[in-house]
């Protein structure tokens, strides 16, 4: 049996050169995880983060800048939020529910959104763009 370890953590940079760029690679998380969730959400909600990976991979680093672990990041964030999507809608079908219906009456879901960025940093995070954290 395999345990995880969640801690909340809140990072005080002391140096404002690596708050802003910490702030910046924030920001740029949070918009890689909307592009891949946009791609999700009209694509038959592909929620294999491996196959994810292999079609967006590339495109995704290149337009966001993002080192390869915060990539990855950004395949197995989307894929989890959206799994859990899939749990509350069978719970409340309607939480999700847009208001609008398809051409065969069916309810139009939205996409889940990232409006702030919160990732889950793995041991032996790459750290290296950060000289205070060092």
């Amino acid at each position: 049996m395999e345990l995880s370890l969640t801690i909340k953590v809140k990072l005080k940079l002391s140096n404002p050169k690596d708050a802003l760029a910490f702030q910046e690679v924030c920001e740029q998380y949070r918009q890689a995880c909307n592009y891949v969730s946009d791609y999700v959400f009209h694509h038959d909600l592909e929620l294999n983060s491996i196959k994810l990976n292999e079609v967006l991979y590339h495109d995704v680093r290149q337009r966001f800048h993002l080192k390869s672990q915060l990539t990855q990041s950004t395949f197995r964030t989307v894929t989890a939020r959206y799994k859990t999507v899939q749990t509350q809608l069978r719970r409340s079908p309607n939480k999700y529910d847009s208001g609008k219906n398809d051409g065969d009456g069916k309810a139009v879901h939205m996409q889940p959104a990232f409006p702030n960025c919160v990732t889950r940093m793995a041991v032996n995070l790459d750290i290296s763009g950060f000289s205070s954290l060092l």
